[in-house]
């Protein structure tokens, strides 16, 4: 399946835990998201992004992966980043972060806050997975 899957667009395997995930001039018209999946906790995540033709509201959200016997009713999103304007027009912005267990990330552009001027983000995203086998708990 490697040979399928190395066309695939704005991923790159560059070894057994890391993928980076990175596109130029996204078009965000009002608001866009990257979801990224976690496949095993305590991995971390580093992210970096510039927009152009001004800032842009940005955050990060991140819904664990249900257990055994959780219902759909049970899952919930958990902000990483909360969402507010940033001036990634003027300089990048970046950060690191370590979901607790496995699940999805949410990379989260808006710009409904300027509906007469359509943005472009440019991100370059690392997922370095490490393979442990216990979630931590949300309250530890």
């Amino acid at each position: 399946f490697k040979d399928l899957d190395k066309d695939f667009l704005n991923i790159s395997r560059t070894d057994d835990d890391s993928f980076i995930y990175k596109a130029t001039d996204v078009l965000v018209q009002s608001s866009w998201e990257l979801p990224i999946v976690v496949q095993y906790p305590n991995s971390s995540i580093d992210f970096e992004f510039t927009t152009a033709m001004g800032d842009i509201v940005f955050g990060i959200m991140f819904v664990a992966a249900l257990e055994d016997g959780q219902a759909e009713e049970d899952m919930h999103a958990e902000t990483i980043d909360e969402m507010g304007r940033v001036l990634s027009d003027v300089e990048s912005y970046s950060g690191s972060f370590t979901p607790r267990c496995e699940g999805v990330v949410f990379f989260v552009w808006d710009n409904t806050h300027d509906w007469y001027s359509n943005k472009n983000v440019s991100y370059k995203i690392e997922l370095h997975q490490v393979c442990l086998s216990v979630c931590l708990p949300a309250y530890l």
